[in-house]
Order: structure tokens, then sequence, then C-alpha cells
């Protein structure tokens, strides 16, 4: 029992971390299908983007662009070119900087890297040593 129990917290105290594989294949995906977010939710319309940008400036850099297959509002960088590099790559925005931030609670609800995107986003350790 005693066993159990320092196994359980010992994998909740080291419990998988995930690692970041691969390189920028420099296609733009990343910067034409943005989810931002106000106080961890996603911005849902186009009124509520234009009083968050009252609060946030850096949210000034990106225009509205449609929609993902969960109705959450899509934006694109404004500095992105038609070569998809950015054009502003020296001052571009902390959120640009981070990315492809390994985030776990992203992870967790399902979040994936986009479809062609040459990052991969993996658990450093696999289910089945956790059994072990």
């Amino acid at each position: 029992m005693v066993l159990s129990w320092i196994k359980y917290f010992g994998n909740r105290l080291f419990s998988s971390k995930y690692v970041r594989y691969g390189q920028c294949k420099q296609c733009g995906k990343c910067c034409r299908s943005i989810v931002l977010l106000d106080m961890g939710k996603p911005i849902k319309t186009e009124e509520e983007f234009d009083q968050i940008k009252k609060k946030y400036k850096a949210y000034n850099h990106f225009y509205p662009s449609g929609r993902d297959n969960q109705n959450q509002l899509l934006f694109t960088c404004k500095s992105l070119g038609e070569d998809n590099l950015c054009r502003d790559y020296f001052f571009r925005s902390l959120y640009c900087r981070k990315y492809p931030n390994i985030d776990k609670k992203f992870i967790m609800s399902g979040g994936r890297m986009l479809d062609g995107c040459g990052y991969k986003i993996e658990p450093s350790k696999k289910f089945s040593d956790y059994l072990d």
C-alpha cells in the first residue's frame, strides 16, 4: 500500500514532460491560424477583439482572418510577408518568439501542431515507462 502511494506521488511529481522536435519549415501556417486569448479564454468575436486591443497593444499586430472548427476566431499576423517570412522579425512579439510553446494545458486539452508544421511535440517519457 505504501509503495503504491510512493509510486503514485513519484509519478505525479515527475509526470511526463513534453519535448519539442523538428524545425520551422517557414510555411507561414502558424502566423495565419492564431488563437488569441484574453484571461485564458479564446477571443470569440471581433467586438471583443476590438475591446481587448485597447487593453493589450501587442494585439494590434494581428487581424481576424477566420474561424476554426470549434468556432474560435483565428487571427493572422500583420507582419507576415508574401514569402511567408516575418517582415518585422527583429521586433516580433513575445508570442512569436516563444512559438511553439510547450504548454501542458494546451496539450492536455487536445491541442496539436498544425498539419504540415515541421515541429512535433511528444512526451519525453512513454506511458509504459510509468507502469514499470
